[in-house]
């Protein structure tokens, strides 16, 4: 897959945890993955935390970007 592609997923999964309520698995799908573990095993290299620590603490994801 594209790196710049799968970049833009990231950061919209970055954004929907930020703005919605979305579980991990809504966020996977709602961003175009099909794989929960490839989705987390990304999510953590490209951002530096797991995307369900981001999700069970929003403002998490706000330290990650702006670092």
């Amino acid at each position: 897959m594209n790196v710049y592609i799968t970049e833009k997923r990231l950061d919209k999964a970055a954004q929907l945890i930020y703005e919605t309520d979305f579980n991990v698995s809504e966020l996977v799908y709602s961003v175009g993955f099909s794989s929960r573990s490839y989705f987390s095993k990304i999510f953590k290299r490209y951002f530096g935390v797991l995307p369900s620590q981001c999700v069970t603490n929003p403002q998490l994801i706000n330290k990650v970007i702006a670092s």
